[in-house]
């Protein structure tokens, strides 16, 4: 038992002194993207169930969130990125971040893009991804911080 006890020691001290030495992070690190479901300001208003935010630029602080289901700009915001909440300190389901900026602008829950009828949206419950044949998100892609969104509307592909 001594000899357990007189090689942990040192071992502690070492880790406690690694960690010491490490600098605190104010934010985490990040990429140029996040995913997931999107609250605006409020508490309980969602602006995108499926959504991408994206930095507009990796030394701005802008930011604009995309929904892949309805295939549209939802918001666009300057200043701090998203409240995550205190999920590290509570043991239960965390809810969706929520916009922690100031909005410059935002669209209204409804199709991106239209068809021959207007903007109706068809989806069943108004719920899912747009009919495929009408708009479709296929994915995006990274080149260094940039972001470029892939999708199609139409018979249409679409880079942007």
């Amino acid at each position: 038992m001594r000899m357990r006890t007189f090689l942990l020691i040192p071992i502690l001290i070492l880790f406690a002194a690694g960690l010491a030495a490490q600098p605190a992070r104010v934010e985490p690190v990040r990429g140029p993207f996040w995913s997931g479901t999107v609250r605006g300001q409020g508490r309980t208003e969602i602006i995108a169930d499926k959504g991408i935010v994206i930095t507009a630029g990796a030394d701005t602080k802008a930011y604009f969130c995309y929904d892949t289901d309805l295939m549209r700009l939802s918001l666009a915001w300057t200043g701090d990125f998203l409240e995550f909440g205190n999920t590290l300190t509570r043991i239960e389901w965390p809810p969706p971040p929520q916009v922690k900026g100031n909005p410059v602008f935002g669209t209204r829950s409804g199709p991106g893009w239209s068809k021959e009828d207007g903007f109706t949206d068809p989806r069943p419950n108004h719920q899912g991804p747009l009919p495929k044949d009408w708009a479709h998100y296929r994915g995006l892609y990274l080149h260094g911080d940039d972001v470029v969104l892939s999708y199609t509307v139409g018979d249409s592909e679409v880079l942007g």
